[in-house]
């Protein structure tokens, strides 16, 4: 299995959900903040499934198989809670949930695939990559990079990925550009909608925004986040963009210093937006 592409490229297994039976479709409308209907076989898209509260549980990947199955990728050993909480909801359905796994690859530039991948929305694509799902270990034309160092590879744009969203946390703070590529505003009902239609509507500030970042100096994932002295946030993703001594970065600050003079390792580092 081969595929001509001579962008860097990572993959490793993980695990996914199936959504399977004649309800399937009709269920997961019910649960997702993404309006499913129109997506065709073998189509995606990004999608919050939130705590009845409001409360993010997971940003995740949703791509159609067919009329009756859908293969869901939560965030980097999220698959169990996903099923859990799907499972939790599915009353009176016929629609069954299982965990299983598939190789997950990521292309930086170019958007070639191995024959047997299914794409799958991406924040790459911003910059002419792809991700994919496959069920065979992929193998790729060009240098293959540590799948570690994929996973940062959106902070390069910068663009929220689903690594980027902690627990407790709310739709509104992974800003602008992730909310309107993950919530349909105009579907029907879904556990959590109130408030994510009502955050929208807002104005204000969320209590912790995330933000970009830019610095030439190196940034490194985990890093505080300072404001006059104090530790206001931290580094959450950190890349340099291709042929660049610039790195970018995605942190998450508390709401009182976003507009501060902001500092990592005592380099100050510019503020700049997401997409």
């Amino acid at each position: 299995m081969s595929s001509e592409i001579s962008s860097p490229w990572a993959a490793q297994i993980r695990g996914v959900v199936l959504v399977e039976g004649p309800d399937a479709e009709v269920f997961l409308q019910s649960q997702l903040s993404q309006d499913l209907a129109s997506l065709g076989d073998g189509r995606g898209a990004w999608s919050f499934i939130l705590q009845p509260e409001g409360r993010l549980g997971q940003l995740l990947r949703v791509t159609r198989q067919d009329d009756d199955g859908w293969i869901l990728l939560p965030p980097v050993g999220g698959e169990e809670a996903l099923r859990a909480r799907l499972k939790r909801f599915a009353i009176r359905v016929k629609v069954s949930f299982s965990e299983t796994q598939r190789w997950h690859g990521l292309c930086r530039f170019g958007t070639a695939l191995p024959s047997d991948g299914i794409e799958i929305p991406s924040v790459l694509t911003l910059v002419g990559g792809s991700e994919f799902l496959s069920p065979e270990e992929p193998v790729l034309q060009g240098p293959r990079a540590s799948y570690g160092e994929a996973l940062h590879w959106h902070a390069s744009i910068p663009a929220v990925d689903d690594g980027d969203v902690g627990e407790d946390a709310i739709a509104s703070e992974l800003g602008e550009a992730a909310m309107n590529r993950a919530v349909s505003f105009t579907k029907g009902c879904y556990p959590g909608q109130e408030l994510v239609a009502r955050l929208d509507a807002r104005s204000a500030l969320p209590p912790r925004p995330l933000v970009g970042l830019e610095s030439r100096h190196d940034i490194v994932v985990g890093s505080p986040i300072e404001a006059d002295g104090d530790v206001v946030g931290h580094v959450l993703s950190a890349c340099a963009p291709a042929n660049s001594r610039v790195w970018r970065a995605i942190g998450v600050v508390k709401r009182s210093a976003y507009g501060s003079a902001l500092k990592i390792s005592g380099e100050p580092v510019a503020v700049i937006s997401l997409v």
